[in-house]
Order: C-alpha cells, then sequence, then structure tokens
C-alpha cells in the first residue's frame, strides 16, 4: 500500500501522457482557443462595449405632445 502511494504522482504522469497521446488534438485546443480569443477580440461587446446608441437594450425615449 505504502509502494503505491508514493507511486501516485508517476502513475498520474503516466496517464497523463497516455490521454495526450489517445487524444492529441487535446493538446492544441488551449492554443486555439487562445487564437478564437485574440481573432475575435476587437467584436466581442464584453471588451469593446457598446456605444448608447447602439445599444438595443437601453430605455426608448417616448415623445409625446402635450
Amino acid at each position: 500500500s505504502s509502494t503505491f502511494c508514493t507511486n501516485i504522482p508517476i502513475i498520474k504522469a503516466v496517464l497523463i501522457v497516455l490521454h495526450l497521446c489517445w487524444f492529441p488534438q487535446a493538446q492544441q485546443a488551449p492554443t486555439d482557443v487562445k487564437q478564437f480569443c485574440l481573432q475575435n477580440a476587437p467584436h466581442d461587446l464584453l471588451l469593446t462595449g457598446v456605444s448608447s446608441r447602439a445599444n438595443p437594450f437601453r430605455p426608448q425615449k417616448v415623445c409625446s405632445f402635450s
């Protein structure tokens, strides 16, 4: 039992390597996500903000004549 406990980091490392070998796209995923975020940042309204004129959720002004 104590031998198993001391080998847990080694077992974990082996499992990570096996996972990356079986799923090579997992290695590329973080790079792809970062690239997507950087390419779309100029169009992301959470990053760039919304002008008050372009905001479709702003309260509409009501014009009325008395």
